[in-house]
């Protein structure tokens, strides 16, 4: 299964960096993701979001 049959897919950051994060995302096909905890923020990993 990977994005591109349209299923949601649940991840978790573990302790990535941005760089490795974003390379597992385009390796399975996702190409939107929604942060829907209450607090979109991270005292333990404190990452800017990537540059557009």
């Amino acid at each position: 299964m990977n994005a591109a049959d349209g299923s949601v897919l649940t991840i978790g950051h573990s302790t990535h960096d941005s760089e490795a994060f974003i390379a597992l995302l385009q390796r399975h096909g996702v190409t939107e993701v929604a942060d829907i905890r209450s607090s979109p923020y991270s005292r333990f990993i404190p990452q800017a979001p990537p540059a557009d």
